[in-house]
């Protein structure tokens, strides 16, 4: 793939849609637009169809405002990424439900004004988050890379983020995490535009950004088990045993420092380096410091989306349309299969989600004072839950307030676990008492949590083990033992 600095680009003016049924509000640069109905808001979509629009939370709510007939989803995932208005140029994009809710939709606005202004100053033309991410990183670039490497092997060695959860009711813990745990990796040590087979005997310098085929005897009495088997592609597995797959050099280096026992059946080693990112999170540090802390979290949002999108293939896209005006019946629209741009790029998702991996492993769960097992009863791609006696495994220069360093994001007072991205806490021993338990529920409202909880005191939430690549799935099914409980 060859990848170019970006050019000139058009920048069309941002507009913020609140839809509602039969009606719909478009807060722009030039005034706040009201329409009542469902011709109404068609007409003023369509008028609006030379901007960039976007919604601050779910796209579905559309379908309220005109009908559901005549809107075309694009889906990615399963998951509606964009819509389109039948015989328009009207094309709405997602904020993806990062704007805190009680900002209100005129500051949410502000919010987005002020990050399309920041974005100006590089070139970028407002569009989707995924879209921008790309745009900024390219505005970095002074020369043309070419990046290429077998697509089924780079993406037989991507594994997204660590999540395991002990299910209980905890107390004296601390929540920490990495700052700015990918874009920090991603610009830290180079990575491999192309990759070549090497000899199996080949010397693994885990600095590198190398590739393995591998067969792995893993001890059973790891307390944490370092490298990740795919089990489908939805579900990845960490256990011990006998397992064989694909990964990066630097976790098969930390699976062997544990004393796992490894057989290389392929090796590929890097042809070329490239330090593609490093100017990018020079600029993306510089946005987070200068924009107000709402317009920082879009520019966090950019960052945190850039890595994936070398990963992505055909495979996922979809498209759908509604059968009935209230949006209840969709059905898929016929598309033509396309090979994407990135689909020999995977290598380097692979290699940043394995570098946050191995930190998660390493320092996360085994402490950086010679190897001493940690027991968090949480973990979620780049932070822990731990006892707060086992912030002593980790050593002065880990934890602190730069990027890249461990900080204690939260003290816990009472901690429940039902299961990953799913717990709630209270942060001081009044704290339920004062202003309620805090939340963490993926994909749930604060309500639909709180109801969760409180109907299901016993219940825990677990996959025989497995880790959900999806995290929509362990939200379905806890809500459908949920609904399985009472009906009992």
């Amino acid at each position: 793939m060859k990848i170019v600095p970006l050019g000139r680009t058009q920048l069309k003016p941002p507009v913020l849609l609140v839809p509602k049924w039969k009606e719909l509000t478009a807060i722009t640069e030039w005034g706040v637009h009201h329409a009542k109905g469902t011709t109404n808001c068609f007409n003023l979509l369509q008028e609006l169809e030379n901007c960039t629009l976007y919604v601050a939370n779910s796209l579905r709510d559309l379908l309220q405002t005109t009908g559901s007939k005549c809107w075309q989803a694009e889906l990615w995932k399963d998951h509606v990424v964009s819509m389109t208005l039948d015989g328009t140029r009207v094309k709405v994009n997602s904020l993806r439900r990062i704007l805190d809710v009680q900002e209100g939709d005129e500051a949410r606005f502000q919010s987005v004004l002020e990050l399309m202004g920041w974005l100006k100053n590089h070139n970028v033309p407002p569009g989707s988050i995924s879209s921008m991410a790309w745009s900024l990183w390219r505005s970095t670039l002074n020369q043309p890379l070419n990046i290429s490497f077998d697509g089924d092997i780079g993406r037989e060695a991507f594994y997204g983020g660590r999540q395991e959860s002990t299910p209980g009711h905890f107390q004296d813990m601390v929540a920490l995490d990495i700052s700015s745990a990918y874009p920090y990796e991603m610009a830290k040590t180079p990575y491999a535009s192309r990759l070549r087979p090497v000899s199996p005997r080949t010397r693994i310098n885990p600095n590198q950004a190398g590739l393995v085929v591998a067969k792995v005897q893993i001890p059973p009495n790891l307390t944490h088990s370092p490298l990740p088997i795919r089990l489908t592609d939805e579900l990845i597995e960490w256990k011990t045993g006998e397992v064989e797959g694909s990964w990066t050099w630097r976790e098969i280096h930390a699976a062997k420092n544990l004393g796992c026992k490894i057989e290389i059946l392929k090796n590929f080693a890097p042809l070329e380096e490239i330090q593609p990112f490093t100017q990018w999170w020079e600029v993306v540090k510089e946005g987070r410091q200068a924009l107000t802390p709402p317009g920082a979290k879009l520019v966090k949002a950019l960052s945190n989306s850039l890595w994936g999108m070398f990963a992505m293939t055909g495979d996922s896209r979809g498209l759908v349309r509604w059968t009935d005006e209230l949006g209840y019946n969709q059905e898929a629209v016929p598309r033509k299969r396309q090979r994407m741009p990135q689909a020999n790029t995977a290598h380097i998702a692979a290699e940043t989600t394995s570098r946050v991996r191995v930190r998660m492993l390493t320092e996360g769960l085994y402490g950086a004072k010679n190897l001493e097992p940690n027991f968090p009863v949480h973990i979620d791609t780049d932070g822990i839950l731990i006892p707060r006696e086992s912030l002593q495994h980790f050593t002065q220069d880990l934890i602190g307030v730069k990027s890249g360093q461990w900080r204690v994001k939260q003290e816990i007072h009472k901690l429940e676990v039902k299961g990953t991205q799913l717990y709630r806490f209270t942060c001081t021993p009044n704290c339920a008492k004062e202003h309620g338990w805090h939340y963490v529920a993926a994909g749930m409202k604060e309500q639909q949590a709180k109801t969760f909880f409180s109907k299901n005191p016993g219940l825990s939430v677990s996959i025989n083990g497995a880790q959900a690549t999806n995290k929509a799935t362990q939200r379905e099914l806890a809500l459908a033992t949920s609904r399985q409980m009472n009906r009992n």
